[in-house]
């Protein structure tokens, strides 16, 4: 397994032999996805600011046991920056399924993480409607209306005066992403090499910053979507980690930071 730098404009080459690199038209936009392996059909939907890019390291053991698809969302990574895009999580999850379909998905497992945990949530919710079956989702860290993390600085930023100085600091968001994933390690020095440069690659792409902006500016409506969305999921089993190991199930209400695994039964 090998992953090496490319040019600012092309996407990080991550040699992997189950794995290859693919495009699909999805409603008008050009969609990048890393695809592999044969069995059931697994969805990969990356966070905020990550890419298939994410997934480097679970891609080849994963495509194993299923059919793999680790998408770059509309606005990230390198599928489509369509201005038109509103950035919501409905519209992104009806591009999962757009998506799916496209590739000849009828059915699949969903796997997500932080924001694309939310979109997993979403799409599930939309499947019956595209007549898409949803076996079940995996839920890593998704984004959920009891977690108040990143409220005010969402606030902030989705408002017209903190878009504007935002934008005047464009200049520093690679950077400043950089150093933020330097921090979510207790050891900098533990982060694999090429791991920065790979997810700063497509910040530089023109229109990363506007579709960024749109997310964020939904980020309170996105929220109370996916708490409308979560009683149609009648079979919840999370778990929260922590320094103890794996704490056992709690009520999701009670819990600002959770994972799980939904086994799906829409109402």
């Amino acid at each position: 397994m090998h992953f090496n730098s490319s040019s600012a404009s092309a996407p990080p080459v991550i040699e992997l032999a189950m794995i290859q690199e693919c495009f699909a038209d999805v409603d008008g936009c050009r969609m990048r996805y890393l695809a592999g392996g044969e069995g059931m059909p697994l969805v990969l939907i990356h966070g905020l600011l990550g890419y298939s890019f994410s997934w480097r390291f679970n891609l080849e053991v994963l495509a194993r046991h299923a059919r793999v698809y680790a998408i770059d969302l509309p606005g990230s990574g390198f599928s489509c920056r369509n201005p038109a895009l509103t950035g919501d999580l409905a519209s992104l999850a009806q591009y999962v399924l757009a998506f799916m379909q496209a590739v000849g998905a009828k059915s699949a497992v969903l796997l997500g993480s932080s924001h694309g945990g939310g979109a997993a949530l979403l799409a599930a919710a939309m499947a019956k409607e595209w007549n898409i079956s949803i076996e079940a989702m995996i839920l890593a860290s998704p984004v959920n209306p009891w977690s108040k993390q990143g409220i005010p600085l969402t606030s902030i930023l989705g408002s017209s005066l903190g878009a504007l100085i935002f934008r005047s600091m464009a200049w520093s968001l690679a950077p400043l992403h950089g150093r933020i994933l330097m921090r979510m390690y207790g050891d900098p020095r533990r982060i694999a090499p090429g791991t920065v440069s790979g997810y700063n690659q497509p910040l530089k792409i023109p229109g990363t910053l506007d579709a960024l902006l749109r997310r964020i500016r939904n980020w309170k409506s996105d929220l109370a979507k996916i708490e409308e969305a979560l009683p149609r999921f009648l079979t919840f089993q999370s778990c929260c980690s922590g320094a103890t190991g794996m704490a056992p199930c709690i009520s999701l209400r009670h819990s600002s930071s959770w994972s799980g695994f939904i086994t799906l039964n829409c109402k």
